[in-house]
């Protein structure tokens, strides 16, 4: 939308500044409602018990960000990944989140899991 900008403005002291500007959409809470309509129908079609009430939708700026599923190794070995982020056990896949990592810190990682992404991507090539 044009109202949701990302800018990187020159460097200054020798650092860039990377502005952010977000707004909701109007709907954005109708959409969020729908979604999970969604999702709770399709959990039940499959046989999956949804309690009612037991959804969260986190504020906007929140993210919740899980680690130690596929540890990365320097020897290949099932369910592992490289160094560089790669599926040691199918070809073609990478993990560029915190799915790698084996803890994460009570602090907010953002920008260290956006950093470990480009860093991915840049082994991809």
């Amino acid at each position: 939308r044009p109202d949701c900008t990302v800018t990187l403005e020159p460097e200054r002291g020798g650092r860039a500044l990377l502005r952010l500007s977000y707004t909701p959409a109007a709907d954005d809470d109708a959409q969020i409602a729908d979604a999970s309509r969604r999702v709770r129908s399709a959990l039940s079609a499959l046989g999956c018990i949804v309690p009612p009430g037991m959804a969260h939708v986190r504020p906007k700026g929140a993210s919740v960000h899980y680690a130690g599923l596929i540890p990365m190794g320097g020897a290949a070995a099932p369910l592992t990944a490289t160094p560089e982020g790669k599926s040691a056990d199918v070809d073609g896949i990478w993990f560029a989140d915190g799915v790698t990592f084996p803890f994460l810190p009570a602090k907010n990682i953002t920008f260290t899991l956006m950093a470990n992404a480009v860093r991915v991507a840049r082994a991809m090539t």
